[in-house]
């Protein structure tokens, strides 16, 4: 997809995540990941959401929208969070939309360097889950809350 497709993708049609989350180890101890499909118009889509938690930080949560394997939309809450597109350190919960980071390329950006403070009242999981999905027009699945994942550190 190019920049373009994404706003396309963005402004029209019904977008839908028919899969529930299904967890799987992720590159560090205790972390568990999932990749969601979106559909547009119950058509499926090279967008995917992928999730990611982290065991021993019942907060944590990072969002990414990607369009095939670029990242368009960000959501990262988490303090202490480095962000290397922004070599900056942020140490709020915050988002990367795509409104704000497109740019005027026709490709989909390699850095989302724009970021947006998360409204303090969004601090749980669940709030954010909901809150990323209300801004980027994706319905609330019929399994929402998701079923975060517990269990032993691998």
């Amino acid at each position: 997809m190019n920049a373009d497709e994404v706003d396309r993708f963005l402004q029209y049609g019904r977008r839908t995540l028919p899969a529930s989350p299904d967890w799987r180890v992720g590159n560090r101890t205790g972390e568990r990941r999932s990749s969601l499909p979106v559909s547009l118009d119950g058509r499926s889509t090279p967008v995917t959401l992928e999730i990611t938690v982290r065991l021993l930080e019942p907060d944590y949560l990072m969002l990414l929208l990607l369009a095939d394997r670029s990242v368009f939309c960000r959501l990262c809450m988490t303090t202490g969070h480095m962000d290397r597109a922004g070599k900056q350190l942020v140490n709020q919960a915050h988002f990367h939309s795509w409104e704000a980071n497109r740019g005027r390329l026709k490709n989909i950006p390699k850095k989302l360097n724009q970021i947006e403070i998360v409204p303090p009242d969004i601090a749980r999981r669940d709030d954010a889950f909901s809150w990323f999905l209300q801004r980027n027009g994706i319905e609330s699945p019929s399994w929402f809350p998701p079923a975060w994942p517990h269990g032993q550190l691998i």
